[in-house]
């Protein structure tokens, strides 16, 4: 296990806090990822803000997002880059399998 997850309900491009904690995560050892849930999940869309700033800045990150919050808010279909989705035993299966440490940014 080397990956450290960011688990976050925020929006990547509001504030910089989000992606202050991606900057420094990338710029260390291991393999990072950002898991959006709840609102969180619109940084994924396809064209916004967040999927610009986050692809631009972080090519390497690894992007993941709760496909049951997804389709709670109708935007299932509007995610087509590069991000993992998953559901509930997914997100679990990769805190509890492949995080060594998980960040709570909510």
């Amino acid at each position: 296990m080397s990956e450290t997850i960011i688990l976050t309900s925020k929006v990547a491009a509001e504030g910089g806090g989000l992606l202050m904690l991606a900057d420094s995560l990338v710029s260390g050892d291991g393999s990072p990822g950002i898991l959006f849930v709840g609102d969180g999940v619109y940084s994924l869309l396809e064209g916004s803000e967040s999927q610009r700033i986050l692809t631009s800045r972080h090519p390497s990150l690894k992007l993941f997002g709760c496909r049951e919050d997804l389709q709670a808010r109708g935007i299932a279909d509007k995610v087509s880059w590069p991000a993992e989705i998953l559901d509930y035993e997914g997100i679990v299966r990769l805190i509890m399998r492949h995080a060594s440490k998980v960040v709570s940014y909510l």
